[in-house]
């Protein structure tokens, strides 16, 4: 008589976690990110958390470099703009480097991913490039032997393993893309992009009252002053059917960004 097959388990949850510039300002602030993400492989999903730089490093090393071509007619942009590509993303890879250090601390080693080791392609402007492929089993790989993985965010590399970036506020884009190929693939995955607010606003909550949405639209996203989540990143999630969520350390009440009517809560904090 021949045997029941036993059942495989369910995959690991996968939970992308991305922490922008405005939440990653100095030492105590990435400690922070470190205990969020500890927080969530606890409770026994795989983490991949992608990094801002730190808040105003990218724009003290594009103002840096614009120095450069001060005095000629052709700004670095358009001079050199593969090696600019790779000396403003080097704030991402140093998150990335100090996330994975304070993660080691917490007793969660943490491998920090260059976009070369995940082959994480982009093509078009050098400085705007639009991802195409990433090698889902080195970051599957990395996620199985430790549980969390860290990946900078807002840099890949071309056809011809140059350094590109996605655009001002591309890290979310790197987030949104990682989770679209995840659950593309078959993983369950949820992505969160934590920011210094606790959800989406209609308007800015720093300047005066505001409405929060518990559930959005992208287009909700999109009539926005582009200041919270960029919009290349809610276009991508939107072509892709992705949903998505935006919230803070340390809060489970984000809003939900997809294809559904939005919902608006009465006016709350600013941050969490």
């Amino acid at each position: 008589m021949r045997g029941l097959t036993p059942s495989s388990s369910p995959p690991t949850p996968i939970r992308v976690l991305k922490f922008g510039g405005s939440v990653l300002r100095d030492e105590h602030t990435i400690a922070e990110a470190a205990r969020e993400v500890v927080r969530f492989r606890e409770q026994g999903e795989h983490v991949v958390a992608v990094v801002s730089a730190l808040h105003g490093v990218t724009d003290r090393t594009l103002a840096r470099a614009r120095l450069l071509t001060e005095a000629r007619a052709e700004p670095i942009e358009s001079a050199c703009p593969h090696a600019l590509a790779s000396a403003i993303s080097i704030g991402e890879h140093e998150s990335a480097s100090w996330l994975a250090l304070h993660l080691g601390l917490l007793g969660h080693a943490a491998p920090a991913l260059t976009p070369a080791a995940l082959s994480l392609t982009a093509q078009g402007d050098p400085l705007d490039a639009e991802p195409v492929s990433v090698d889902l089993a080195r970051l599957l790989h990395a996620l199985d032997t430790h549980g969390i993985a860290v990946v900078p965010g807002f840099a890949a590399i071309d056809e011809r393993a140059r350094c590109v970036t996605l655009g001002r506020g591309g890290s979310d884009l790197t987030a949104l893309f990682l989770a679209a190929s995840l659950r593309d693939a078959g993983h369950p995955t949820t992505c969160r992009l934590i920011k210094d607010v606790d959800g989406l606003y209609d308007r800015d909550p720093a300047h005066g009252q505001a409405a929060r949405f518990e559930h959005a639209d992208y287009d909700d996203c999109l009539d926005t002053d582009g200041s919270i989540v960029q919009f290349k990143g809610v276009r991508f999630a939107q072509d892709r059917r992705l949903s998505f969520e935006l919230g803070a350390i340390g809060r489970d009440d984000p809003t939900t960004i997809g294809h559904h009517p939005a919902h608006t809560l009465t006016p709350a904090g600013a941050t969490g």
